[in-house]
């Protein structure tokens, strides 16, 4: 079982701030113990700080961000640098890991985001604040969050989960299943962002589309402006059926591979 405190011992711990020793701790172990999940290459932290990617891969240059909560999985992941991380999503998007660890220090949950979940619906944007610099200058900075819990289960890759390790054959197939998402245009992004939210509250291996016309006002919301929901939901699915993320049965039935 890993345990992280022993994985990056701090010369002086009295010289450390605690938030930046579990930085450390979680930044050392996820180097030595996570691969790459697009090619399964060793991964890198970077050698200077960079305000949102801590760690980078070696062979395919994939960027990460890692988070860390010794408590649990959070609903909302707290953010700064607001103006740097939308620049950011624009150039270069990056993969976010989260790392959970108990009391004792034991990892119990070590999951994968794609880059490709950063979407509006789930970016919250918050307050300005004054932050001060090591050189003792003052430069505001604009906080946000990410709606952790809005993000499909889907599209959380877990290499861990809670004590429970899985192979490698498992994670690259659940990687796999997601990554069309990639090549998709922000704006289409949206629609499959909310239909993956809804056929995972039906709690179903296999469902009918008029149990998806169910959600349809729930979308209307949503959308506005659409005056053909119906359509669109089965246009929907139709798409994730083409991208093998569901499979068509048989008239007006479908089921989630």
């Amino acid at each position: 079982m890993p345990y992280l405190s022993q994985s990056h011992p701090i010369a002086d711990w009295k010289k450390v701030w605690w938030t930046q020793a579990i930085k450390m701790l979680t930044e050392h172990w996820t180097a030595n113990n996570i691969f790459c999940p697009s090619c399964w290459s060793a991964l890198m932290k970077h050698k200077i700080d960079k305000p949102v990617n801590d760690l980078f891969c070696r062979e395919c240059s994939e960027d990460f961000e890692l988070k860390s909560s010794k408590w649990k999985l959070w609903k909302i992941i707290p953010w700064w640098a607001y103006d740097v991380m939308i620049k950011q999503m624009i150039e270069k998007p990056m993969h976010l890991f989260v790392l959970k660890y108990a009391p004792d220090y034991t990892i119990n949950n070590f999951l994968v985001v794609p880059k490709y979940f950063f979407i509006p619906g789930i970016i919250q944007k918050r307050n300005i604040s004054r932050v001060k610099q090591k050189n003792w200058k003052v430069r505001l900075w604009t906080w946000w969050n990410i709606l952790f819990h809005k993000i499909p289960e889907s599209w959380k890759i877990h290499y861990i989960r809670e004590w429970s390790y899985k192979t490698r054959t498992e994670i690259l197939n659940e990687w796999n299943r997601v990554r069309f998402l990639e090549k998709e245009k922000q704006e289409s992004k949206w629609w499959i962002f909310d239909m993956m939210k809804c056929i995972e509250k039906l709690n179903k291996e296999n469902f009918s589309l008029e149990e998806m016309y169910s959600f349809e006002n729930e979308l209307r919301k949503i959308y506005p402006q659409n005056n053909n929901i119906k359509p669109k939901i089965r246009q929907q699915l139709q798409f994730l059926r083409d991208r093998n993320y569901l499979e068509f049965l048989w008239w007006g039935k479908y089921k989630v591979l």
